[in-house]
């Protein structure tokens, strides 16, 4: 009898250490997981000739469009082209406007994409249908904006002829002026969230940023954060946290940004001998891409796009200016945007590419 008790009990116990090993390795796993960088492959897609050199790109919230902003030079005017990437073809061109293509968003739905001039127009453009929804003549010029997530509203960063900037809430379909949020000094940047809940706009001669959320009749500021020597802002997913490319006395750096505890979670350097032209990151904030210029020894100048996992503050991979180009840059203006699948990178020359992710 006693026998069998201790065979029963030796079993049990035996069990209870595998099981105690099997949870210790199951928790070690998921550490790793989140603390690993993930595998990233880049498959080069198609390349798209523009007609003009890309002042600005944009995905559309899916990512199944691109939306390009050039100069045309033969016609002497703004031109934006619309990108099918799921198709990897053109899809059709916006042109004739009286000024130049200040600003390009899109709705949340893909269903109509936004393009604000200098001449302080708006239009709203049904993708689908190929006609102009609705046209605004706004009393200032737009310097920024994004529809809100419900698509009936949208948030507009104005810039007037006595040099103030204001925030103004307006509804999609309407002329008229919900809200308004005036700002002191001069805001130059402005980052919307990937939900549009949230919009922060920055000042880098004053060195802050305020976070707005909409309300039914007003606009609540969410919070202030100081961003000396900062020179581009953007929303890193939406929880909480903001991408900041902040420029040192040797070296530019990546600041990941906690908006709830309001300190600086994460630091990346980027290089050492580089000037940083933009930044970008995935909607569901786990990767970022900077885009880069640097001079050799003969005084060429060269561009370069990375890809870092904002988990662990590690680089991915790079793309060096002979893979985004065929063609040697004279002065290279590299301009990069991220969506769920895609990354973008274009160059002065007229030409854009696109990389999958996977």
């Amino acid at each position: 009898m006693l026998k069998i008790i201790n065979r029963v009990t030796n079993r049990v116990w035996w069990l209870m250490l595998l099981g105690f090993v099997g949870g210790l390795g199951f928790i070690l796993l998921r550490l790793w997981q989140n603390t690993a960088p993930p595998l990233v492959y880049l498959t080069p897609k198609k390349s798209f000739q523009c007609p003009g050199e890309i002042t600005d790109l944009r995905f559309s919230p899916s990512g199944s469009y691109l939306a390009t902003v050039g100069w045309d030079r033969d016609s002497s005017s703004s031109v934006v082209i619309l990108w099918d990437v799921i198709h990897e073809k053109y899809y059709r061109s916006y042109r004739g406007f009286k000024g130049i293509v200040a600003e390009v968003g899109f709705t949340s739905d893909d269903k109509y994409i936004l393009i604000a001039t200098t001449d302080n127009a708006l239009m709203v453009w049904d993708i689908k249908k190929n006609i102009c929804k609705w046209k605004y003549h706004l009393a200032a010029t737009c310097i920024g904006l994004s529809s809100l997530n419900n698509d009936s509203h949208i948030v507009l960063l104005m810039h007037d002829k006595s040099e103030r900037t204001y925030l103004e809430l307006r509804r999609l379909n309407s002329d008229f002026t919900l809200l308004q949020q005036p700002f002191l000094g001069a805001p130059d940047f402005i980052c919307f969230s990937p939900d549009s809940k949230q919009v922060g706009v920055g000042d880098s001669s004053a060195g802050n940023l305020k976070l707005l959320t909409f309300g039914q009749r007003k606009m609540n500021i969410t919070g202030t954060v100081k961003v000396q020597n900062i020179s581009d802002v953007v929303f890193a997913g939406n929880q909480g946290r903001l991408l900041m490319a902040s420029r040192g006395e040797s070296s530019y750096k990546l600041l990941v940004y906690g908006v709830k505890k309001k300190l600086v979670k994460q630091e990346i350097t980027v290089n050492q001998e580089t000037e940083l032209l933009s930044i970008a990151a995935s909607p569901k904030g786990r990767l970022a891409a900077t885009a880069t210029r640097w001079t050799d020894n003969l005084e060429n100048s060269h561009g370069m796009v990375k890809i870092w996992s904002l988990s662990s503050s590690s680089l991915l991979t790079e793309l060096a200016s002979a893979e985004i180009d065929e063609i040697p840059w004279s002065a290279p203006d590299v301009k990069v945007d991220i969506s769920s699948t895609e990354l973008v990178a274009c160059s002065d020359n007229k030409q854009v590419r696109v990389w999958s992710i996977q």
